[in-house]
């Protein structure tokens, strides 16, 4: 799976690294529903880290993450458990 990650400008630093990224893509994608992968249940691993471009507008960086994730297919009428 891919993603683009914004990181806010105070979370900016010359050793951002890889812990900042995978809280930020955490935050952004788990629980969240998408059309061809169903419901994304957590983040396994992250595969590859693009290169960050900082927005001279609003100061975030964005980088493109690829990622392995545990999802759930969605069906209708199907009833999902999950245990945390």
């Amino acid at each position: 799976l891919t993603q683009k990650v914004r990181i806010h400008p105070n979370s900016l630093a010359s050793d951002i690294t890889t812990t900042t990224i995978n809280q930020e893509l955490r935050n952004t994608v788990e629980g969240s529903v998408t059309p061809n992968n169903g419901i994304i249940l957590l983040v396994k691993n992250i595969i590859s880290v693009g290169s960050g471009i900082v927005s001279f507008r609003t100061g975030y960086a964005l980088f493109d993450v690829r990622y392995n994730a545990r999802s759930e297919e969605r069906r209708v009428g199907k009833e999902c458990r999950s245990r945390w």
